[in-house]
């Protein structure tokens, strides 16, 4: 079977409000987000949902600064994501939180300081 060498697709969709109908759109993403296929389809509607209002709070304002910053953060978690052993070491440190096996940042001070 032929390997599918097409650039990914996404569905894009915002439901209307105050009388506007809606839109749907497909957009091929560019070889510079190719990074969003790390995420699940979940993942991506909270990424495009948090991506509209961004926007739409840029459009208002003039100032995208807060649309980079986001596109930012979610590149940054996909190549987090990416990284198997990273990921490993996260949810590792993250079972020891919920389990109490944690050091105190103020009982750390308190022993070093002890030094």
């Amino acid at each position: 079977m032929a390997r599918n060498t097409s650039p990914p697709q996404v569905f894009v969709g915002k439901l209307g409000d105050n009388g506007d109908d809606g839109q749907i759109s497909v957009l091929t993403l560019p070889e510079k987000f190719e990074w969003l296929k790390q995420f699940t389809a979940g993942e991506l509607v909270e990424f495009f949902g948090e991506l509209f209002a961004a926007l739409t709070r840029a459009s208002a304002s003039g100032d995208f600064a807060e649309v980079t910053d986001l596109i930012e953060a979610w590149q940054a978690t996909a190549e987090i994501n990416s990284d198997t052993t990273l990921t490993a070491e996260i949810e590792d440190g993250l079972r020891e939180i919920a389990t109490g096996n944690v050091v105190l940042l103020e009982d750390l001070q308190r022993e070093l300081g002890d030094r």
